[in-house]
C-alpha cells in the first residue's frame, strides 16, 4: 500500500461564467491543505469540451516554475509537514519539514482513511484493513462493518467501540482522512 501523504493532489476548480470557461488548478496535501493555485486559465472556446481542456492547459502553463520534493528518508513514526516557500511571483516551491509525532501518541493508532461507495475502509501503516466504516445519518458517527460496534468523534480523536469475546471495546484512534 502506497502512503498518500506522500504525493500531492491536484484539483481543478471550474470558475466559468457565461461567455468565458475559466479553471484554477490547487495542490493539496493528504489533509486537504491548499498548498499552491495556479493563475486563472481562461478559454473562449464555444465548443466546452475544448475550452474546458485548453483552459486546464492555460493554468497548468502558469505552474511551470513549481518545485516539489519529498524527502523519502522520514521514518514511519514521523509525519510530514508541508511548508510552502515563495521563490519569484507567481512560482512557489513546495518543500517539507518533519515533525516528530507527540510522544504520548501512539503510532499504531494512526489510521488512513481510504473511501469506499457507502463509508471507508481504515488502513495502518503495515498495510492492512483494520475496520470497514459505514456510514449514517449522523455526522462523526459511523458503523464498525463486522464487529457489532460504532466509530465516533470525540475532540480530536476517534473512537471505536465494539464488542468482542462478548466484552465492549473501547480503543482510541487518529484518522487522516
Amino acid at each position: 500500500m502506497l502512503n498518500r501523504c506522500k504525493a500531492l493532489t491536484a484539483v481543478v476548480v471550474d470558475d466559468s461564467s457565461m461567455f468565458t470557461i475559466k479553471s484554477v488548478i490547487k495542490l493539496q496535501d493528504c489533509n486537504n491543505n491548499v498548498l499552491y493555485t495556479s493563475e486563472v486559465g481562461k478559454s473562449k472556446l464555444k465548443e466546452y469540451k475544448k475550452g474546458y481542456q485548453e483552459a486546464i492547459r492555460r493554468a497548468y502553463e502558469t505552474m511551470e516554475d513549481l518545485e516539489y520534493n519529498y524527502n523519502t528518508s522520514i521514518a514511519v513514526k514521523e509525519k510530514v509537514k508541508p511548508e510552502i516557500v515563495k521563490v519569484k511571483e507567481p512560482a512557489v516551491t513546495v518543500k517539507t519539514s518533519v515533525n516528530e509525532i507527540n510522544t504520548e501518541s501512539n503510532a499504531t493508532n494512526v489510521l488512513y482513511a481510504q473511501k469506499k461507495n457507502n463509508g471507508f475502509q481504515l488502513v495502518n501503516l503495515k498495510p492492512e484493513v483494520v475496520f470497514i466504516i459505514l456510514n449514517t445519518n449522523k455526522k462523526d458517527v459511523y458503523v464498525i462493518k463486522g464487529k457489532d460496534g460504532t466509530l465516533y468523534k470525540h475532540g480530536e480523536s476517534w473512537i471505536a467501540e465494539y464488542y468482542k469475546n462478548d466484552q465492549l471495546v473501547k480503543e482510541e484512534y487518529q484518522i487522516k482522512f
